[in-house]
């Protein structure tokens, strides 16, 4: 894979048009593959990487001073790049309005922190690191007082989050659709209420595992947010018969609705 993808860099001038390429999942392509990506194409404004095992941060050195013009970049499950790579991403792709950082262990605060301080002209639209261990309330905090020009964040995964993070994120990303809080379990009802009333353009929501969720929370969610199409209440196991059907009542732009797992449902809310 990593001799074709060299080769085609060098032989074949119409690839120094592309715009996009994914490499994702290609195991067996290093950093040697990825230089010669960005290295070759200086249109480069979509660069997907995720499971690319064998990328480090030496490839990420490269992307941040070749692949200017870069707006979308994803990289999940690659565990071996860490901060030391993402600041020359965050300081090099000024122009970059989507990240995904997805399972990348290695990374911390730090990374979050590169990419929203680097953000000078607010471009940032979508932010994803599902499952970063390593991050902690900083990261969110930073998030909320900073990046107002979000649409799509995905932050699941942490239990070290908490109401007041939550809160001052509400107050500043009003322009938020889409937002995954899955498994962050320390957010209770005051927290959803406060992000119901100030996101009032949210269309999909995962609050799957925020085990502290109930009705009130619900019931915010049910009188602000009626753009939603999509909701995600697996295991909340505060909800009852009540809170759904003040849901099924309300969000008449309903699609697509997950309740398994919250024991305390049960088949007469769902009743038509």
């Amino acid at each position: 894979v990593e001799y074709t993808v060299t080769q085609a860099m060098d032989y074949l001038s119409i690839y120094k048009q592309l715009e996009t390429i994914d490499l994702s999942h290609c195991t067996k392509v290093t950093d040697y593959s990825v230089i010669e990506v960005v290295r070759s194409m200086p249109f480069l404004t979509t660069l997907i990487l995720d499971g690319v095992v064998n990328l480090t941060d030496e490839a990420l050195l490269y992307v941040g001073k070749l692949a200017r013009k870069l707006k979308v970049f994803s990289v999940s499950g690659c565990s071996q790049i860490t901060d030391d790579g993402m600041v020359h991403v965050a300081s090099g792709c000024l122009e970059i309005e989507e990240v995904t950082l997805d399972e990348c262990q290695a990374l911390s605060d730090a990374s979050i922190a590169f990419l929203i301080n680097f953000d000078l002209n607010s471009r940032l639209k979508l932010l994803s690191f599902k499952g970063l261990v390593a991050t902690t309330e900083e990261a969110f905090s930073q998030i909320g007082g900073s990046c107002t020009s979000l649409t799509s964040l995905t932050v699941a995964g942490s239990s070290s989050y908490r109401d007041v993070q939550l809160i001052n994120l509400s107050g500043n990303c009003h322009a938020l659709t889409k937002l995954d809080l899955s498994w962050c379990e320390k957010f209770t009802d005051h927290s959803i209420s406060k992000l119901a009333q100030s996101c009032t353009k949210l269309t999909d929501l995962n609050l799957s595992y925020c085990e502290n969720l109930g009705g009130e929370g619900i019931a915010a969610l049910a009188r602000h947010c009626g753009s939603i199409t999509s909701l995600d209440l697996t295991a909340c196991n505060r909800l009852d018969d009540a809170a759904i059907d003040n849901i099924m009542k309300s969000l008449m732009h309903l699609s697509w609705l997950s309740v398994s797992l919250c024991e305390m449902v049960t088949k007469d809310s769902l009743t038509v």
